[in-house]
């Protein structure tokens, strides 16, 4: 399967859309961050494919173009989700890549059954740990800023997300970010996961010790103004033989800002 196509799977009676790409034996699934989508990924989707890779990247239930039920998501609900998904498209030990909140689930699935995957890499996912903190001890930004409802906060999310912000934060980047906001129709979504993080539901910082027994690499960009540096390295200490891997000049959204260095970790 050498090109990049779309499929949905059917998980507990929803709708769970995905890109697939590349064919064999070595299966990388690769899960998205809050209020975005598997096609994040293509970038290095792509790279991955073409270096032999089985590549998956679903869009989580809730968000881009899988079902939306009107029930509250937590992580954990969307671990169970990926979980059967993965039984479905019958996936051999694949390995888990996740980011910012795929992160968390990422996290959540390998703690459950570490022998059922042959790997699992954290991109700056610190939420999954503890809700960033400044000095006052408020979340900077507040998480508001992770649901944006109008132009001028989708300017304020993009720039906190990209380290570039003359390539990545334009008037038409803007533009076509709350179009497709308004179109997605995941902020039931967004505020169900935030409501989660604030009441720091499921916290990876509970599991780290169960996540041992598989390879574990952690991504983290040293400019991530959503996720600061200090939150992976949290996670790298709490997990024992884990490797941590910083990467300069770059924000939130290191698949897409760095997508080579990102690779060649």
């Amino acid at each position: 399967m050498n090109n990049l196509t779309r499929h949905t799977a059917t998980v507990y009676g929803q709708d769970i859309s995905f890109l697939e790409m590349g064919s064999g034996s070595r299966c990388i699934l690769l899960m998205h961050g809050l209020g975005t989508q598997g096609a994040n990924w293509e970038p290095i989707l792509k790279l991955l494919a073409n270096d032999g890779w089985h590549v998956i990247a679903p869009d989580h239930l809730g968000f881009g173009l899988s079902s939306k039920p009107n029930i509250k998501i937590k992580p954990s609900t969307l671990a169970d989700v990926m979980e059967e998904f993965i039984k479905i498209l019958q996936l051999k030990n694949p390995i888990l890549v996740g980011q910012s909140m795929g992160g968390h689930i990422a996290g959540l699935m390998a703690s459950r059954s570490p022998k059922s995957y042959s790997g699992l890499i954290l991109s700056n996912a610190g939420y999954g740990v503890a809700l960033p903190k400044n000095s006052d001890g408020h979340t900077p930004g507040g998480l508001k800023m992770l649901n944006p409802s109008n132009k001028e906060e989708t300017q304020k999310l993009l720039s906190a997300v990209f380290y570039n912000k003359e390539k990545y934060v334009t008037p038409e980047a803007v533009d076509e970010l709350f179009a497709w906001r308004l179109s997605v129709q995941d902020g039931q979504s967004v505020a169900s996961i935030i409501d989660s993080w604030s009441n720091g539901d499921e916290p990876l910082d509970n599991i780290l010790h169960l996540l041992v027994q598989l390879p574990i690499l952690i991504i983290q960009s040293t400019e991530d103004e959503i996720t600061p540096v200090h939150l992976s390295h949290r996670l790298h200490e709490g997990i024992a033989e884990s490797e941590l891997a910083l990467i300069q000049e770059c924000g939130h959204e290191p698949a897409t800002e760095a997508t080579e260095k990102v690779f060649t970790k």
